[in-house]
Formats: structure tokens, C-alpha cells, sequence
């Protein structure tokens, strides 16, 4: 488990990114909180994708927000990214990317990561210095080149 950082993207209630630093056994910290105030709309996004260049795009059906490294900006008024979600015969299952030989699964109850020693999917609680908390509906994952995992 490579990650530099992992990248959250609340839905439900608070809108935000999150991006969290992480070491091999997933003890997470708190590095940044994308806010409205940094230009990230409390509105649901349902993908994240990558541009060209490598800038993160929050996708929703209100628009497409770019991130340049320090602020969201309303990149396009149109929806135009929106990707068909693909099904999965688990019908918890909503995205899944596969990493450093190892596959993250968002499901409706949290984000998990396939132990290959039992074949189970262990679940990951980000968390800061004092806290942890439990995710809920992971719609989408992304693995950046700077080997970040975005999810919201």
C-alpha cells in the first residue's frame, strides 16, 4: 500500500476534499480540507476525473470543478463528463480501482481495500491526529499521478 496521500470527497453532508497523507498501514493524517472557501460548491459529485494536464475534476450535474493545486474553480456549466456508472454484481458496490497490485472498492457503507492473505476487503476510517470517522457511499475513486487516491 504506496499511497502518498488519499483524497476525500464528502457527499453526504459536508461537500469537501479532503486529502489525507498515509503511511503502509493506513495510519492517516489530516494534510488539507478543501472548503467553500476554497472554491469547492456544496453540491454532490458523482465522478472525479484527470485532465490533460493532470488537474483533478470534481464532476456533478451542476458542472465540472477544476482543482489547480491551490483553489476550485467552475471549470464548465456543463455536465458533459458525466460517465455511465458501471454496475457491479454486488449491488453495495458503486466503483473500484485497482493500485500497486491491490483493489479499493467504494461501497454504499465505506471504502475498503482487498487483503490478499484472506481474500476479505478490510475497511479503511481516514483520520486525523484525535479522530476517525466512518465513510458512507464511495461513488467514485481515481488514482492521480502523483499516486493519490481521490474519492468521493
Amino acid at each position: 500500500m504506496n499511497f502518498k496521500n488519499l483524497i476525500l470527497l464528502f457527499v453526504p453532508f459536508y461537500f469537501s476534499f479532503v486529502q489525507i497523507g498515509s503511511n503502509d498501514q493506513f495510519q492517516q493524517e489530516v494534510a488539507t480540507v478543501f472548503t467553500l472557501e476554497d472554491g469547492l460548491p456544496e453540491i454532490a459529485f458523482s465522478d472525479i476525473q484527470l485532465d490533460k494536464s493532470g488537474n483533478i475534476l470534481a464532476v456533478s450535474k451542476e458542472g465540472v470543478y477544476k482543482y489547480n493545486g491551490e483553489k476550485w474553480r467552475l471549470f464548465s456549466k456543463t455536465s458533459d463528463l458525466l460517465k455511465t456508472k458501471t454496475t457491479f454484481d454486488d449491488k453495495n458496490v458503486l466503483t473500484k480501482v485497482e493500485f500497486n497490485q491491490n483493489i479499493y472498492t467504494g461501497k454504499k457503507t465505506g471504502l475498503f481495500i482487498k487483503d490478499r492473505k484472506n481474500n476479505n476487503d478490510q475497511e479503511i476510517f481516514p483520520a486525523d491526529k484525535k479522530y476517525s470517522w466512518k465513510l458512507t457511499g464511495v461513488n467514485t475513486l481515481l488514482v492521480d499521478s502523483k499516486k493519490r487516491l481521490w474519492f468521493g
